[in-house]
């Protein structure tokens, strides 16, 4: 009896592999591929054109990106000319102001009897404290603006 039970079995197995058959037979008719390879296709090259555009679209944003960066390397040197010029005007102004403060000297030249007795004399704590010459600076810069 068993194996009448096992056949029987086996005969519903076959014919559900049979029924499963035509159903795939019938999803993968020729017409439904075409379709899908239709699809596919109107699908890439819709693709496509949205990456062409999208590309030429990055690719004038780049160039023109580029001719803006060589328009501000071209002007890099003439910066550069302009802002030397402001730091030796600056320069000079300052050497100008400093002269008028100190009565001429300026930088490291040889210190006089007189300055380097006040500096050996600053050492000792009897020194006074120097004179605060502040207002002489802001009156000479007031005069060179």
């Amino acid at each position: 009896m068993s194996k009448k039970i096992d056949l029987n079995k086996f005969k519903d197995v076959v014919g559900q592999l049979k029924s499963k058959q035509q159903q795939i037979k019938q999803l993968m008719n020729k017409e439904t591929l075409k379709e899908a390879k239709k699809y596919a296709e109107a699908s890439g090259k819709q693709l496509k054109t949205l990456l062409n555009t999208d590309a030429k679209k990055v690719k004038s944003f780049i160039e023109k990106e580029a001719k803006d960066i060589q328009k501000l390397q071209k002007q890099i040197p003439a910066e550069l000319a302009k802002l030397s010029k402001f730091v030796n005007t600056q320069t000079k102004e300052l050497e100008k102001i400093l002269k008028s403060v100190s009565g001429g000297k300026v930088g490291g030249g040889k210190k006089s009897k007189a300055s380097s007795k006040r500096s050996s004399t600053s050492a000792s704590p009897k020194a006074e404290a120097p004179k605060a010459e502040a207002p002489e600076v802001t009156e000479a810069r007031a005069k060179s603006e």
